[in-house]
């Protein structure tokens, strides 16, 4: 089995990963001894904070195209492109910029508080959280519609569909699925029983995937009656979870766990975490396949940088991160 690393200080991040094809080749890396700019508590969002500077020229693969302020209550917030990007928030708050975050209008939402989004397009947006609330807008995040409730167990973390029928939304413990505009859902069965989701993303109706805290991503093309197991080795790479376990991922209340499947050779998952050294911060871990996941590249995007993220997203098309801590977001766009 052929297994690749790019680990790359320097690298701002490896995020083409789409990865459909469900192949059981994991991927292995070596971690090199990274010298953030900043070395912060990673156990305080305070501290996190502090830590944000002015983030430099992005090298060849990636580019800063938005680096914006925000005042507003943010739980989470992501970028469909390098101008349209939502932020949701404490209460339900709501807010979404066609600029770029020059500006951003509040939305008209009635919810509890907002965890978790995924953007669809310019006009379709989804998201969750407190309060079992699923929302979904049709017209740019102006105006957010209430759908039929969902049960996850717990705080709903994750959304991710295809369009405004068709996706998954779910928590650490459970998720489900619509086919029919959040009317109506169906529990869908975990890959491996008692199981930690650290991130989901749906393709289609029949065909999502399932990443646990474990370093597993689970690939399913019947709608979960059966799936393909994915080691993805990631002690290899150095990543650690905050209780210091090795190849372990971290779980938020919001999504610091992101992937983005185009087809069934390339994908992209993207992974807040720390190193062996935990005061050098937080770190987003990429891994990255053209092959459908029987080789990957590894890079790790950190405080050379200046920015040390809280929450991450990525675009549908794996073509924008979004970066976020408080009080500010910042956007990289994938030089292809």
């Amino acid at each position: 089995m052929k297994k690749r690393l790019t680990v790359a200080l320097s690298l701002l991040m490896s995020l083409l990963l789409v990865l459909p094809g469900c192949s059981s080749k994991p991927a292995q890396a070596k971690q090199p001894s990274p010298t953030p700019s900043e070395a912060v508590s990673p156990d305080t969002s305070a501290d996190l904070e502090n830590a944000s500077e002015p983030v430099g020229s992005a090298n060849e693969r990636w580019s800063l195209v938005a680096d914006s302020t925000v005042t507003h209550s943010v739980h989470y917030a992501g970028y469909l492109n390098a101008e349209l990007g939502y932020t949701v928030g404490y209460a339900g708050e709501t807010h979404y910029t066609e600029d770029g975050g020059q500006n951003w209008p509040k939305g008209e939402n009635s919810s509890l508080c907002r965890f978790g989004l995924d953007i669809v397009d310019e006009n379709i947006a989804w998201s969750v959280g407190n309060g079992r609330n699923v929302r979904l807008t049709t017209n740019g995040g102006k105006n957010w519609t209430a759908v039929t409730d969902y049960n996850a167990n717990g705080i709903q973390s994750y959304a991710s569909f295809c369009d405004d029928q068709t996706g998954l939304v779910g928590s650490a413990v459970k998720f489900g699925l619509t086919v029919d505009g959040g009317n109506t859902w169906t529990d869908v069965k975990l890959p491996k029983e008692g199981m930690t989701i650290a991130s989901l993303f749906l393709s289609c109706a029949e065909q999502f995937y399932v990443l646990s805290d474990e370093g597993v991503l689970y690939c399913t093309g019947d709608g979960g009656k059966t799936y393909t197991e994915i080691p993805l080795n990631l002690g290899d790479i150095g990543l650690y979870d905050l209780k210091g376990n090795k190849g372990k991922l971290i779980v938020g209340r919001s999504p610091v766990n992101t992937m983005s499947f185009t087809d069934d050779k390339h994908g992209i998952i993207c992974m807040l975490a720390l190193g062996e050294n935990k005061q050098e911060g937080y770190k987003v871990y990429v891994l990255s396949t053209e092959d459908g996941g029987e080789t990957w590249d590894a890079d790790i995007v950190g405080a050379e940088f200046g920015f040390i993220p809280t929450n991450i997203y990525i675009s549908r098309d794996g073509s924008y991160l979004t970066l976020q801590t408080r009080g500010r977001l910042v956007v990289l766009e994938r030089q292809l």
